[in-house]
């Protein structure tokens, strides 16, 4: 009785591995596939998720950083202990890209100000 050999994940790295390189060897132009090929545009659909809207993503006018400090102060202004709780483990990077934030939010505010006068 003869064993059986098992085939194994190896053979096919090799393989695929022995193509690619007969492929790079070859001038641009001849082979097997062009780049075009290579590409599906279905790949460059969004998930689900991402192509879920928010009123955020619509062109309103609403600011992103505004209503982030807004609800942000909103929080530390009516319930303290959860705002210490959102905040209290932030380490000093975090902290200090809050406080970008809220300044990013002061200057579009003050922009959108002056822009309507």
């Amino acid at each position: 009785m003869y064993a059986k050999e098992i085939p194994s994940d190896e053979d096919e790295v090799s393989e695929n591995h022995n193509a690619m390189r007969q492929q790079s060897s070859m001038p641009t132009g001849q082979g097997g596939e062009d780049d075009e090929d290579y590409w599906d545009d279905d790949g460059f659909e969004g998930t689900p998720l991402e192509e879920y809207s928010t009123p955020l993503n619509y062109d309103n006018g609403e600011d992103e950083y505004q209503f982030f400090t807004s609800a942000l102060l909103r929080v530390q202004n009516t319930d303290a202990a959860w705002y210490q709780c959102l905040t209290a483990s932030l380490g000093d990077d975090q902290k200090k890209q809050l406080q970008e934030i809220y300044s990013i939010s002061q200057q579009r505010r003050s922009t959108t100000a002056k822009g309507q006068w």
